[in-house]
């Protein structure tokens, strides 16, 4: 690994974990070339066919832009007003090429990633994605959208249900929906 690997793998593991764990510098380089290897799964048909769903909010949902080169995250608050539990399946965007559900997670005083399917929010629920836990990573920009604009997010939800919400973009310094 080049030395400006190891420095980009380390500042995203660093900016991404809030929690005082010591982040390897080569978790995000194996993290990232993990999603050129693996096959994901193409909801394109499902978030076609959903419907916009009743009784599920997504709030504050902010993007932290970082460069072209180094993976995005995206953060929101999800309230399921349902009666029943809900399942978030998946998420995309057109401003990225690969949108994906991530948790950050510790592990033997590292903070890691892993790739999420199936997120469960109970009924009456709140679920927060925030530094340091769930969040939706982007990658390969296909129109790389800039600091103070807005972006669409699509969230799909189990029984053919989708939300599109807008998405305040901030800074690769901001630590959450208010931060610039």
């Amino acid at each position: 690994m080049s030395q400006l690997q190891s420095s980009v793998g380390f500042l995203f593991a660093t900016l991404l974990a809030t929690t005082p764990v010591a982040a390897a510098d080569s978790d995000h380089s194996e993290h990232h070339h993990h999603h050129h290897h693996h096959e994901h799964i193409d909801y394109s048909k499902e978030f076609a066919a959903a419907q916009p769903a009743q009784n599920i909010l997504v709030e504050q949902c902010w993007i932290r832009l970082m460069p072209a080169n180094v993976p995005s995250a995206g953060y929101f608050s999800l309230t399921n007003n349902q009666k029943e539990p809900i399942e978030l399946l998946a998420a995309r965007t057109n401003n990225f090429e690969l949108t994906m559900l991530h948790l950050t997670y510790e592990e033997e005083g590292m903070a890691k990633m892993k790739e999420t399917a199936g997120i469960t929010i109970d009924a009456g629920q709140r679920l927060n994605f925030e530094p340091g836990g769930y969040h939706v990573m982007f990658e390969e920009p296909t129109t790389m959208p800039k600091v103070g604009e807005e972006m669409d997010l699509e969230l799909l939800f189990d029984e053919a249900q989708k939300i599109t919400t807008t998405c305040r973009v901030n800074s690769a310094k901001a630590r959450s929906y208010d931060d610039e």
